[in-house]
């Protein structure tokens, strides 16, 4: 570990880069690149005697150079740190690296190709892939991700991450992008391999009552109305929509075609809304016996159809 003249070693303690890129918005206090370096401010490293969190901002490689080469002055960048770019526009942003070639998104054990959506709820898209605009162009990308509380996190705007400055922390490291709601408190972990690899290694959503949470190399678990998914691993291509929560019904490699391929390695699924004990169910009783109508709420409580409820089981 190297240090200065001044015995200050190089490495800058957690705490201190935490409170700076908080400070700064999560990204070049100049600029609002996402992509970003922590540098002294009015004191060089080799002469600093202390990491002070309030003389050390977040330069992007761009911003950094100039400042280097004598085209970008310390007073603007102490300028821009009492007012960063971030926190102006509510959100740091870097462009994504994505190909002409159909992305693979994995979202922990379940992994999918040639596809348009990768998680809908009640016919809302949250994340999307579409083909490119034109030929020659890459395939974009759009998504909103949530915390465990429902809160935002991140959005994806046409190949553009987007990091809200809400969040209590997001750091940026090699090709890892990790938001965090508090201390060791993980909310989403999102590896970028260009250019068509997009891996969520860790998430904990909760988004209209749809509970996402998965951990690299744990089953995949997906939760709503009393309905538990776990995936231990699902291979899926040329499917239009990957995961579809669509009121309590869950469908998993929706809308297929005759180049559609679904591997299922394991999967558990426990039951959702009990069916109330004094309402027969089954569609043989006899003559005059009750049966609960197709189109008529379901009698469990669930607030849908029975078709769409327990008329599914």
């Amino acid at each position: 570990m190297t240090s200065n003249r001044q015995g200050l070693v190089r490495n800058i303690p957690s705490p201190v880069k935490r409170a700076v890129r908080k400070r700064c918005g999560f990204g070049c206090v100049v600029c609002g690149d996402a992509f970003y370096e922590y540098d002294h401010l009015e004191v060089e490293f080799k002469d600093a005697v202390e990491h002070d969190p309030e003389r050390i901002v977040l330069l992007c490689g761009g911003c950094h150079g100039k400042k280097t080469r004598g085209f970008l002055s310390t007073e603007s960048i102490i300028a821009a740190s009492k007012n960063p770019r971030c926190l102006q526009v509510g959100f740091t942003r870097g462009g994504m690296d994505v190909g002409g070639d159909a992305p693979e998104v994995v979202l922990g054990t379940i992994t999918a190709t040639n596809f348009s959506s990768l998680i809908t709820i009640d016919g809302e898209d949250i994340f999307s892939i579409a083909p490119p605009e034109e030929a020659g162009g890459p395939f974009r990308i759009n998504a909103s991700l949530y915390d465990q509380s429902g809160a935002q996190i991140l959005e994806i705007v046409e190949n553009e991450i987007r990091v809200g400055i809400a969040n209590w922390d997001a750091e940026l490291v090699g090709q890892r992008i990790t938001l965090r709601s508090g201390l060791g408190a993980f909310s989403l972990i999102l590896r970028v391999e260009p250019p068509r690899r997009l891996v969520i290694e860790r998430m904990h959503m909760n988004h209209r009552g749809l509970k996402v949470e998965c951990i690299e190399g744990k089953p995949t678990i997906l939760e709503r109305n009393g309905w538990k998914v776990e995936a231990g691993g699902i291979d899926l291509d040329h499917v239009k929509r990957v995961i579809v929560m669509d009121g309590p019904t869950l469908s998993i490699g929706a809308e297929g075609g005759p180049l559609s391929s679904v591997k299922i390695k394991s999967i558990t699924v426990n039951s959702g809304p009990a069916w109330p004990t004094n309402v027969p169910m089954s569609p043989t009783l006899p003559v005059g016996a009750w049966r609960q109508p197709r189109n008529e709420l379901c009698r469990c409580g669930s607030g849908v159809k029975f078709k769409r409820c327990h008329g599914r089981l």
